[in-house]
């Protein structure tokens, strides 16, 4: 009798160990999904030497600490798309104030103006210029900075444009693959991350395939997306547009613009890598093509890059008012105040 209730007792205390290591488990696979749906978060705040304390300032108006910073090498001259001591200074002192911290550092291929090409890239004419980047950057403890490498080259608007159509597709991944070998061959103890980045100029996966450097090239995969559309049906608001026709807009426009979201984590899950957004923000133009304040850009930006589905590494919001459009939620003067309310609160 005694053995049966000490054998009842082994079954009832192993049954307990089974349902706490089931709840243990449980609770290790929920910490991990939430760990996998935060990406890490960065923020654009202007360029060096304003950049870092207005990074700052942001993670103060925002109450969250914001550990990736994010600047433009200016693309007017080779010396400084090589890394002048004055951009690179001021974020070497910020990113060893505090561990943890890094930047995310978009890189012109070409100099502006005429005499460069990316056929004279890919063939390494230029490989001294990103020799001596490479070495300005380690120069300036900044050997692990994430690097967008010709960003948004789907556009028509930089000098290493290389649209769907255009016939330069190849060049522009051969002039990717020189800049990193490069790189790496001048700094081999460098451990930079070097990201390729759309903007929402493409149409087609083949287009992404043509200009892919290759995976040995490439750490995460990115595309940048405002809340701007001239999809039918989304913006400019019309004249009359109440609350309910706003609505219907943004959501005609979201529903436009997310499909570069879905090609990009397509992808990507293709290549097998990581995708991120380097880029995004509401979005106010003068010509009436950007949303304005719009919470539901918000909330879908944050449910997208949140879900572990999407494999999103990281984000930086643009925090800036630029020439082509406002985008700045960090100010008492916002024109973004309910759009800035909701990304305080989610993020």
């Amino acid at each position: 009798m005694k053995l049966n209730v000490r054998s009842d007792l082994a079954i009832a205390t192993s049954a307990r160990i089974c349902l706490t290591i089931g709840y243990l488990s449980m609770g290790l696979l929920l910490a991990a999904h939430l760990a996998f749906a935060q990406p890490l978060q960065g923020v654009y705040r202007g360029a060096a030497p304003g950049g870092p304390p207005n990074t700052d300032a942001y993670s103060n108006w925002l109450g969250k600490n914001i550990t990736l910073g994010q600047d433009f090498l200016p693309s007017d001259t080779w010396a400084n798309i090589t890394g002048p001591n004055w951009l690179l200074s001021p974020w070497q002192s910020w990113v060893q104030a505090q561990p943890g911290r890094n930047l995310l550092l978009a890189v012109p291929m070409l100099p502006s103006g005429s005499g460069y090409s990316l056929q004279a890239c890919a063939s390494g004419a230029y490989d001294s210029y990103w020799a001596t980047l490479a070495t300005n950057l380690v120069n300036h403890g900044l050997g692990s900075a994430y690097l967008r490498l010709g960003w948004e080259f789907d556009g028509r608007w930089y000098a290493w444009k290389a649209p769907q159509g255009s016939g330069l597709e190849a060049s522009y991944a051969g002039c990717f693959r020189s800049i990193v070998n490069a790189m790496r061959n001048s700094q081999p103890g460098a451990a930079w991350q070097f990201v390729w980045n759309t903007a929402t100029s493409f149409s087609s996966t083949t287009y992404l395939a043509n200009t892919w450097p290759g995976s040995s090239y490439v750490d995460f995969i990115g595309v940048d997306l405002y809340d701007q559309s001239w999809a039918a049906g989304s913006y400019p608001y019309p004249a009359t547009c109440d609350s309910s026709c706003q609505q219907q807009c943004q959501s005609n426009a979201w529903n436009s613009n997310v499909r570069y979201l879905n090609m990009i984590r397509d992808f990507a899950q293709n290549q097998q890598k990581p995708m991120s957004i380097p880029e995004w923000g509401a979005t106010l133009r003068s010509d009436g093509h950007g949303g304005g304040d719009d919470p539901y850009y918000i909330q879908n930006m944050h449910d997208f890059m949140g879900n572990p589905v999407n494999n999103v590494a990281f984000h930086s919001y643009f925090d800036f008012d630029a020439r082509d459009g406002a985008h700045r939620l960090s100010s008492t003067t916002t024109a973004f105040p309910n759009s800035a309310a909701l990304f305080q609160q989610l993020y």
